[in-house]
């Protein structure tokens, strides 16, 4: 078909059925693995500033 695009996502990928990722299939994979610390301190910054906003909270202690 022409037109359609799919996006799948898992975090288990191990459990993919290997039809699935035969070639023809799908045929970008991403990984995408865990957030360092500076990313984890960002998304709690954001986080937390959002609606509901948190006081006396150490986010560099929580990023570690």
């Amino acid at each position: 078909m022409k037109g359609v695009f799919i996006l799948a996502a898992t975090s288990r990928p191990w459990v993919i059925d290997p039809a699935i990722l035969r070639p023809g299939r799908i045929d970008v994979h991403l990984f995408l693995d865990y957030p360092n610390f500076h990313e984890r301190k960002e998304i709690l910054e954001i986080a937390t500033k959002q609606d509901y906003p948190v006081t006396n909270l150490d986010i560099d202690y929580l990023s570690k």
